[in-house]
């Protein structure tokens, strides 16, 4: 969450430039969604998280913490938010299996 606090003007400049060739967002967007898939599947066929949570979930919550950055103590609220998500894709016990993301 340091990292994001100050390279945020980057990370701006970097959102721009990615939505300009949308083949450029497209091959971007397959290589971070498999590389997450092969972190994920391990796990998830593990018992470990949930097999519903795929890829595009993980990405998108990771991004959207990212824009949580103003004001002070802002990296305390993400890191709880990180906590908070990461909870919910760990299997609860008593709670049938979701079925896996297709």
């Amino acid at each position: 969450m340091e990292f994001v606090g100050t390279k945020k003007g980057m990370a701006a400049a970097l959102a721009l430039a990615a939505h300009k060739p949308p083949e450029l967002m497209a091959y971007t967007s397959a290589r971070l969604y498999e590389a997450i898939g092969t972190l994920l599947r391990p796990a998830a066929e593990a018992g470990e998280i949930r097999r519903d949570i795929g890829a595009e979930d993980l990405l998108r919550t990771v991004i959207g913490l990212c824009y949580l950055h103003e004001g002070p103590g802002w990296q305390a609220q993400v890191m709880r938010l990180v906590d908070v998500f990461l909870d919910g894709m760990r299997v609860q016990p008593g709670h049938p299996p979701a079925p896996p993301r297709g």
